[in-house]
């Protein structure tokens, strides 16, 4: 029974039942005047027109507080039932036991039971389905049946008929149940459809942008290698042309050009690498688990840094562009490592925490402030932080001169969307 209180409402479900109460409480209001001012007082009338009118009442006022759905939860709508129920079944059968109750009188009053019970029953197969229906339409049926023998006392032919009735509604509800929840069934099942049918449409949608953007990039390496490089190439090779030109003596001179060529060494060294990483494609070559792995080797190879590194992805199946923003900010964080930290030891953490995805890396190196402004340029912070944005994600940054850095990034899967997909 307590997986049927997992779904989620439907909605507009809380509207029209609390509509309905609205409705039936005016009703009774009416009812009970015209009953005072025709029928006179009446004890068991008037009981009963007072429980109603609190039950409607009550009904109404509880489905008009959110902020006992939000305490209550998955069994908001249960308890709410379950009291309108009790209640009104209450005042609908106390007075089925007055001594020698007429026959065509008990009928008229076992009928007078049905919309309260078709309104709860159609509630109960919208939202759960048909079992939790049929069981109220069993308990209600078996509580009718039940007072029905003690008010006659004995069962005959003339009694059977009256005896008959809550059997026949029972199954004219059943029926009612049945269709309702199939009607509901194949709509849940339109809804996974279209969802899953729309996780695709995204799918390919961002296949065709990574697409586009990996053309660009191409494009961009062509650019940057025939520009840039070639630029930076010719530049060395004339410095160390100049060098050969320079009298040795002069020890200033030969100390620029050798910063100067240096310097332009590293930066066509960079250059190489960033064009390397602008054609490369890890994430479709390899996927994510080994893209990072293949991130965080390559940062071993480049530092000499001890690396630690434990991935906890399972069958999920993540957006790419929630793929493209972990592997990235790995990237630019192995990056600050190997530029900025001086350390021995980093390591990445990646897993599920519940429906989060939490990537956690960690370095030992010499660490910084990161809310000065310079540590935004210096070490990408910026950067990192647009990533995360971009995907709903929350970074957080832990460092502090002398005692390392600390990067943790959390993505929540939304909760419509099963992790199995």
């Amino acid at each position: 029974m307590f997986r049927y209180l997992q779904r989620p409402l439907e909605p507009g479900l809380i509207k029209m039942l609390r509509y309905f109460s609205g409705v039936a409480f005016i009703y009774f209001c009416l009812l009970w005047a015209y009953g005072f001012l025709t029928m006179g007082r009446n004890f068991s009338l008037e009981v009963q027109a007072w429980i109603n009118l609190i039950a409607n009442a009550g009904l109404f006022a509880y489905l008009s507080l959110p902020v006992l759905e939000r305490k209550l939860k998955r069994y908001y709508l249960p308890i709410g039932l379950a009291a309108y129920t009790l209640a009104s079944m209450t005042s609908s059968l106390m007075y089925l036991l007055e001594s020698s109750p007429d026959r065509y009188l008990y009928i008229a009053r076992s009928w007078s039971l049905m919309p309260v019970q078709i309104v709860v029953l159609v509630v109960l197969a919208w939202q759960y389905g048909f079992r939790p229906a049929l069981i109220y339409t069993v308990f209600t049926t078996a509580l009718e049946i039940s007072v029905s023998l003690l008010v006659f006392k004995r069962i005959n032919l003339e009694i059977l008929p009256i005896l008959g009735l809550p059997v026949v509604r029972a199954f004219a509800f059943g029926s009612v149940a049945n269709i309702i929840s199939s009607l509901m069934q194949a709509q849940r099942a339109q809804k996974r459809q279209l969802l899953q049918a729309n996780l695709q449409l995204g799918q390919m949608n961002a296949t065709l942008e990574r697409l586009a953007v990996s053309r660009e990039r191409n494009r961009l390496a062509r650019e940057l290698h025939d520009t840039l490089a070639h630029t930076l190439s010719g530049t060395a090779v004339n410095l160390e042309a100049m060098k050969t030109l320079v009298p040795p003596a002069d020890e200033q001179l030969q100390t620029m050009l050798n910063d100067s060529l240096s310097a332009v060494r590293n930066g066509l060294g960079e250059t190489r690498r960033a064009l390397a990483d602008l054609r490369s494609q890890p994430l479709d070559d390899l996927g994510l688990e080994e893209a990072l792995r293949a991130a965080m080797r390559n940062l071993a190879e480049r530092t000499g840094v001890n690396i630690e590194v434990e991935i906890r992805l399972g069958q999920v199946t993540l957006p790419p562009l929630v793929e493209q923003t972990y592997y990235r900010v790995t990237q630019e964080a192995a990056e600050n490592i190997f530029r900025h930290a001086e350390a021995s030891l980093a390591s990445l953490n990646l897993g599920w925490e519940g429906r989060k995805l939490r990537l956690v890396l960690k370095d030992d190196g010499r660490g910084f402030d990161p809310h000065e402004k310079a540590a935004l340029h210096q070490f990408g912070l910026r950067g990192l932080r647009e990533r995360a944005t971009a995907i709903a994600a929350e970074l957080e940054i832990q460092s502090q001169p002398g005692e390392g850095t600390e990067i943790v990034l959390e993505w929540e899967q939304a909760d419509e969307t099963p992790l199995d997909l």
